[in-house]
């Protein structure tokens, strides 16, 4: 038995720069502000205490028929069905209220008792996630702070191993390392080893990397990291790897201390530094040299 009457959904979508479209509603009008996009989303029947008797009976009728799997799966579709239209083509000014649709779905899975973590980690358009959709059609270009990206990731979480990928795969396709390094210094994806973390400590800051590209894909590009506590995660660790964006790939560098007999040109001991291609990214000739700026450490008093 069911102790409220199903919902009723309509979702609305209107773009006052696209002349007004509208998505999803097919009965009544929908409003917007002169320059932003307006929603409505879950409006549910609410109980009318002075309803007839006859009302009330057809009503209670109705509840004894109702399945609460009916009612979860009308709840799913609609979720779904604004879960489209939040990752659709977006510009900023429409951040604000993507986001506040994004909360109104999770408030309305939690009263339904439906996961929308895992709801929002299936594949929602072409075999690919919600986030991979926030983080594809983001404004050209990528600016901070990326708010609907990270409000997908904070719904989102714990992710899964497949929604990672799903996500460094949108990073790339925007061939900008701005979203990456967001996506990756994250709190909900950035993941320490457990060693990581006995070195860093909780307070230790991610590291910064910044690529800069030359016009035309035939020219040089440059990259800066700035690694926190460096010489103590080598001296310790014996390795860090560092992932960013450039020219349409995903690019892996990893510092190391060479202690493998597979290493056989690398002297034992020694520090080492290897480039390679990461995520299927299509190969590349490449020719890089390495410099170290402000190298310096951190004395106790």
């Amino acid at each position: 038995m069911v102790d409220e009457l199903p919902p009723v959904y309509t979702s609305s979508f209107v773009d006052t720069k696209s002349h007004g479209s509208t998505l999803g509603e097919k009965n009544g009008s929908a409003s917007a502000s002169s320059n932003s996009i307006a929603y409505k989303t879950a409006v549910l029947l609410q109980k009318d205490s002075g309803s007839s008797s006859t009302r009330t009976g057809l009503r209670d009728l109705f509840r004894k028929t109702l399945q609460p799997d009916l009612v979860s799966a009308s709840v799913r579709a609609a979720v779904l069905h604004d879960l489209r239209l939040v990752v659709e083509p977006y510009t900023e000014d429409s951040v604000s209220e993507r986001v506040a649709v994004l909360k109104s779905c999770a408030q309305l899975c939690t009263r339904h008792k439906i996961k929308f973590s895992r709801l929002l980690q299936e594949n929602l358009v072409g075999d690919h996630t919600v986030l991979y959709w926030a983080i594809a059609n983001a404004p050209w270009p990528p600016r901070a702070p990326f708010a609907l990206v990270a409000a997908v990731l904070a719904h989102s979480a714990p992710l899964q191993p497949s929604t990672i990928r799903e996500a460094r795969r949108a990073c790339v396709s925007l061939r900008t390392q701005d979203v990456f390094q967001f996506f990756r210094t994250s709190p909900e994806f950035r993941t320490l080893s457990e060693e990581d973390r006995y070195i860093l400590g909780v307070a230790a800051p991610p590291e910064e990397i910044v690529v800069e590209e030359m016009e035309g894909d035939a020219q040089p590009f440059s990259v800066r990291f700035r690694i926190p506590m460096f010489h103590k995660r080598m001296m310790l660790g014996k390795e860090i790897t560092l992932e960013f964006v450039a020219r349409g790939r995903l690019f892996q560098i990893e510092f190391f201390t060479a202690n493998k007999p597979t290493q056989k040109n690398l002297t034992h001991g020694s520090w080492s530094g290897l480039l390679r291609m990461a995520e299927n990214s299509p190969t590349t000739p490449a020719i890089f040299g390495l410099v170290f700026l402000n190298c310096y450490m951190f004395r106790a008093k």
